[in-house]
């Protein structure tokens, strides 16, 4: 999705997902480290933004031989 913002405006960027416990930002492929562990950010400068969002499934296995 292409948003343009002008000097002065900001944007909201939200990632916000069900089950998420952990969220990684990056603009420009450098990870924004002010930003981790927040759904939604709120931006005022141009640039690509990706987010990786991890989801961690606790899982128990039972077996027998």
């Amino acid at each position: 999705m292409d948003n343009h913002l002008c000097i002065g405006e900001t944007y909201e960027l939200d990632a916000t997902s069900t089950g998420a416990l952990s969220y990684q930002w990056y603009r420009n492929n450098q990870r924004l480290p002010q930003f981790d562990d927040t759904p939604v950010i709120n931006i005022s400068q141009d640039g690509t933004y990706d987010v990786i969002v991890d989801f961690f499934i606790n899982l128990l296995l039972f077996w027998n031989d």
